[in-house]
């Protein structure tokens, strides 16, 4: 009867550790590099000669795809920007009775989020930053979170796959948008904290 090692090893030759055969994978990629593998872009021109160009920009069919510009507004350049300050992070020292709770964290994100939509003016609503985070629990009364609280322990007990169509079936004045939203609140930050 052979011994395990003969089993694992049949060839007599040396035990390669695992770690060097992967390093030799490793070594044995190669970078694709030189003229067989690069693009030729030739310098950009800023000319534009319309009778070159093969398409025609049609300007409503331009800005149909483009959209209407909702951000930088017009009033921007009225904005002083504290240059000294970009890239520093926050200051270290937090001024709350409690640095690092929740009121205080809360504190700051609020000032932070007042900041942003003076900073956004109506890009902030356009851009849905109005039904983001915690405002999203302002949608929805304090019995409602009860009843959706309820609902999900409930589903986690009858291990239900889906919690929406109980919750849609509870909350007919909800839409499954705002439903979608607030379980999205509610899981990522009630539940993990």
């Amino acid at each position: 009867m052979q011994n395990a090692e003969e089993l694992l090893n049949p060839t007599g030759e040396e035990k390669s550790d695992w770690l060097d055969l992967i390093d030799d994978v490793r070594d044995k990629l190669v970078i694709p590099v030189g003229p067989r593998f690069q693009v030729d872009i030739p310098d950009w021109t800023n000319s534009r000669n319309e009778d070159k160009c093969k398409y025609k920009e049609d300007e409503s069919e331009t800005s149909k795809w483009l959209g209407t510009p909702v951000w930088p507004t017009d009033n921007l350049e009225n904005k002083e920007v504290n240059e000294e300050l970009i890239g520093k992070g926050r200051n270290e020292r937090c001024p709350c009775k409690s640095p690092g709770s929740v009121e205080c964290v809360k504190t700051h994100v609020k000032e932070e989020r007042m900041k942003l939509k003076s900073e956004l003016g109506t890009a902030f609503n356009a851009w849905n930053f109005d039904e983001m985070g915690e405002e999203v629990s302002n949608l929805w009364n304090a019995e409602e979170q009860k009843k959706f609280s309820s609902l999900v322990k409930m589903n986690r007990i009858s291990k239900s796959k889906s919690l929406l169509k109980p919750a849609l079936a509870s909350f007919p004045n909800k839409t499954r948008k705002n439903y979608c939203d607030f379980a999205h609140y509610f899981v990522l930050l009630l539940w993990l904290f």
